[in-house]
């Protein structure tokens, strides 16, 4: 189950419990503002994954992956928080976030509308095979 970083943590303790419950786990999804702190609470609360995302509007502003998002997945990392990576991956991107403590990424929101998803596909698997094959 996946809640929202902006969540109490009383939601998320709920959450977490309800899940386990059920033999799952929660992962948190991170955009926006959320801080250190809040993620060794998170982690406190049994919390073990998490979606570290870069949504829409901040792909249309014109952020980019860079130091900032590898330093702070680093420090999630260095937590015990797994992480998978989302929000505007392109193949060219794959070459920064290889050096992420978390190689998991989910390019989905990158395919070509009514372009050839097949080659976007082709393109990301070259990426990710030169990248991290080598």
């Amino acid at each position: 189950m996946t809640v929202i970083c902006a969540a109490p943590l009383a939601t998320m303790a709920s959450a977490r419990e309800v899940a386990e419950r059920h033999g799952g786990e929660i992962q948190i999804e991170l955009f926006g503002r959320w801080t250190l702190e809040d993620a060794r609470q998170w982690r406190g609360l049994g919390i073990r994954q998490a979606i570290y995302h870069r949504g829409r509007d901040a792909q249309a502003s014109g952020q980019t992956w860079g130091r900032q998002d590898l330093d702070r997945m680093k420090a999630l990392s260095d937590l015990g928080i797994a992480l998978s990576v989302t929000g505007g991956i392109t193949p060219a991107d794959c070459r920064c976030l290889k050096r992420s403590p978390s190689p998991p990424l989910s390019p989905a929101a990158r395919w070509p509308r009514g372009g050839d998803p097949p080659a976007a596909a082709r393109q990301f698997r070259t990426a990710i095979d030169d990248i991290w094959r080598s």
